[in-house]
């Protein structure tokens, strides 16, 4: 299965990556913040651009999403 992980380098994101790619799976991570390391195939972006999000699920079978605003403080509504 091919999975695209939206947040894909936060804690829980990497987390999985590896959870599924010793299952079998290929993965691609999705995020603002790039990795650390080339471990999984990268694609940099935002969920809030669809374009982005349309370029980074091509090929793939699941969505993974785990991208979230929280990081930052002062969120406005409208992000949060």
């Amino acid at each position: 299965m091919k999975v695209l992980i939206t947040g894909g380098t936060g804690f829980i994101g990497w987390h999985l990556a590896r959870a599924l790619r010793a299952n079998g799976h290929q993965v691609r991570l999705f995020d603002l913040v790039p990795p650390e390391d080339d471990e999984f195939p990268f694609v940099p972006g935002d969920v809030r651009d669809s374009r982005a999000v349309g370029e980074a699920v091509k090929g793939c079978e699941v969505v993974a999403h785990l991208a979230a605003a929280h990081h930052d403080f002062g969120l406005t509504d409208g992000t949060y």
